[in-house]
């Protein structure tokens, strides 16, 4: 998995280059990488298209969060308790998203998932959601992995950007 994401990060490279820094191209990695292990690894937990709108269904096509319905203006989006990042290693499972309004979902970027839990105010929707999508089944063994490999990736990644940067000379 590994291999697919250094094909990522060498457009990540390229997209990221005009203003964004190193840490950005990490944590985009990071994320790429996540979603691939979701995809490819718990398969059955995936959230495609099919099971993003049996979630959204779930939660009458409102958001979990203001208990608000979407809108043109505020579509619902893919809110992660637990952030596909470095530090949460939340992955792209159905277990692990809501549907939130980008307001609603950007509002919490700093939060944990208890905390972000503790906001819904759908709590019936959200019993629902998590009766029919059990948490990731992971052991912890293999989560220490995966926490470890993502943060492999993203020093790796940082050091990669950091260095291009740095050795990159302007005529």
């Amino acid at each position: 998995i590994l291999n697919i994401c250094w094909n990522i990060i060498l457009l990540i490279l390229i997209v990221m280059a005009k203003k964004y820094t190193n840490f950005d191209a990490a944590n985009t990695a990071v994320r790429a990488y996540l979603y691939t292990v979701s995809e490819r690894i718990l398969t059955l937990q995936y959230v495609n298209e099919a099971e993003w709108q049996k979630i959204r269904d779930i939660f009458h096509l409102k958001c979990a969060y203001c208990g608000k319905p979407a809108s043109k203006k505020q579509p619902l989006t893919r809110e992660h308790l637990d952030e596909c990042n470095q530090l949460h290693c939340g992955l792209h499972i159905c277990s692990n998203v809501v549907p939130a309004h980008t307001k609603c979902n950007q509002s919490r970027n700093k939060m944990g998932r208890d905390e972000k839990i503790r906001q819904i105010k759908l709590k019936k929707e959200f019993r629902l959601h998590q009766k029919k999508y059990k948490k990731n089944n992971l052991t912890e063994k293999n989560q220490e992995m995966l926490n470890k490999k993502t943060e492999d990736l993203y020093k790796k990644v940082a050091l990669l950007v950091k260095n291009a940067i740095e050795s990159t000379k302007i005529k």
